[in-house]
């Protein structure tokens, strides 16, 4: 029995008392239905942007852990700092132009802000493609390989301000 059914039979069975009408109902549904479309859409568009962002960004690093902030976990991001061994970017700090940027590399350091840093140590070596948007964290014999997203939290971004990006 469908939902609007069930509806149905519950108004027919209280007549007059009844606290929604079909009306109210049927324009209810619609109302989710445009909100949950909306969400998709804007996900969507989200996603879209993101791509473009790591693709523009087209960063190929390598470097060694030099230190590992879990400290502000609400949102799962961290902060990762790094001694580059290689790249292929010397210099990007966008703190300028974006509100929301993946990383700062400045002075053969590079500052990164993402998810899935929970086996990452000190000392170990970290690889960033940005156009296959993976993050690899080598530690030993032992690799894990995580996404890349950009974070649009802003309490995140204000923590970080404040205890980092002191280069």
């Amino acid at each position: 029995m469908t939902i609007l059914r069930q509806f149905q039979l519950y108004h027919s069975l209280l007549g007059k008392k009844a606290l929604f009408n079909l009306k109210q109902i049927k324009w209810f549904l619609l109302l989710a239905l445009f909100a949950v479309a909306f969400g998709i859409y804007d996900a969507i568009r989200e996603n879209e942007e993101n791509k473009k962002y790591f693709r523009d960004l087209n960063l190929m690093l390598k470097g060694v852990v030099e230190s590992v902030d879990l400290s502000y976990i609400p949102n799962g991001f961290g902060v990762v700092k790094v001694s580059i061994i290689e790249s292929n970017k010397n210099f990007y700090d966008p703190r300028k132009d974006r509100k929301y940027y993946y990383c700062i590399i400045k002075d053969n350091q590079a500052e990164f802000y993402q998810y899935g840093l929970y086996d990452c140590k000190v000392g170990d070596t970290i690889e960033v493609n940005t156009r296959k948007r993976i993050f690899i964290i080598k530690n030993g014999a032992k690799s894990d390989i995580e996404d890349i997203a950009l974070c649009t939290f802003e309490k995140f971004f204000n923590y970080v301000r404040k205890r980092h990006q002191k280069f």
